[in-house]
């Protein structure tokens, strides 16, 4: 996997300002070409030659005031494009772009819109996430990232990446792995997975076991897989994983593990694990953080099913749905026990705030 080619969408805004800084880095440490799009809805434009460019370059010490593009484009080695798109809406600007110019990154700057204000204003970053092929950078308001905009430093020391069974978590981790590789040459060596055999039917849990270690692996990570198939087990299962001596903690979902949910979030409390878990019950109860489809709406869905069989309905007629409402829960508390400091970009997509 590579990044070869990078969209950065900008509306000349400080916040977008931030994000360039982050698009421009990752650029640079992966030689990649980096595309500056600006989408205009109306056929007049009163910014003049992308002015964030020049003037971050020489804020960083790859340009002089008055030197020709030229001589600038020489130094930094990559190729820089710009593109500016007149009389279109800007959602549709930037992924007719995308169609037709594919980018293995894209790094655009959010307002934070949600509730009723991203119902009425709507949000170009979350649809272009959704419809993009392509993985997402988000900068998010007051969010500071982990590229300094005044000299260009790079404070990148651990990334969360959340799994479950839907979507395919390995896109995801490889691309995370990958730019923490490219910015600051440092290397995840260990992941522990704790799971509990039988929690699910042979094909399920072979695919999500195959998945998870697939992406592991492919990154050059060592897969610790620690079974534990009854409350019981978890205490030597935990001592396993603690000789392991693990960078990180991946917990696979289990209705036993949900019940013990207490019980493992202290057990990874006392090894000074960061852990990720798949329910929010898990951060209520101190762990770090979850991200999951919200259980109590899956139930509610669950009710309707059972009204119309009682209604009449045959089970086998009745269509299998996914969750359709996830939630990110971050507990400040254990973030601040386990000495990890989360950026405010990652804490502003949160849905609740533990602390």
């Amino acid at each position: 996997m590579a990044i070869n080619s990078i969209l950065h969408p900008t509306d000349f805004s400080d916040l977008s300002g931030a994000a360039f800084a982050h698009a421009l880095r990752i650029a640079l440490a992966a030689r990649s070409k980096l595309h500056l799009l600006h989408v205009e809805p109306h056929n007049t434009c009163s910014a003049q030659a992308f002015p964030q460019v020049r003037q971050l370059l020489v804020q960083w010490g790859f340009a002089e005031e008055d030197e020709p593009s030229w001589v600038i484009a020489s130094r930094l080695g990559i190729e820089v494009d710009t593109t500016l798109l007149t009389g279109q809406e800007p959602t549709q600007g930037i992924l007719g772009f995308l169609r037709d110019s594919p980018s293995h990154l894209t790094v655009l700057a959010t307002r934070g819109r949600d509730g009723l204000e991203c119902w009425l204003n709507g949000s170009v970053s979350e649809i272009v996430a959704r419809h993009s092929a392509a993985p997402t950078l988000f900068i998010a308001p007051g969010a500071t990232g982990f590229v300094s905009q005044i000299n260009g430093e790079v404070k990148l020391r651990r990334a969360l990446v959340p799994i479950d069974f839907s979507p395919r978590a390995d896109k995801a981790i490889k691309t995370v792995a990958l730019m923490g590789r490219l910015l600051t040459g440092a290397e995840i060596s260990r992941v522990a997975v704790l799971w509990h055999p039988g929690a699910y039917g042979k094909r399920t849990t072979e695919g999500l076991l195959n998945e998870t270690k697939s992406a592991t692996l492919a990154l050059g990570w060592q897969f610790q897989l620690v079974a534990a198939e009854n409350p019981s087990d978890l205490d030597v299962a935990f001592s396993a994983i603690t000789a392991g001596s693990p960078d990180a903690l991946v917990l696979l979902n289990s209705p036993m593990f949900y019940t013990e949910h207490k019980h493992i979030v202290d057990l990874a409390a006392k090894s000074q694990l960061p852990a990720m878990y798949a329910a929010r019950e898990f951060a209520d109860a101190g762990g770090l953080m979850a991200y999951g489809a919200n259980l109590p709406e899956v139930f509610r869905s669950a009710a309707t099913y059972v009204d119309k069989i009682l209604k009449g309905a045959k089970p086998t007629d009745l269509p299998v749905q996914q969750p359709t409402k996830f939630e990110l829960v971050v507990n400040l508390t254990t973030a601040k026990a386990l000495g990890l400091t989360i950026p405010a970009s990652f804490l502003s997509l949160a849905d609740e705030l533990v602390e």
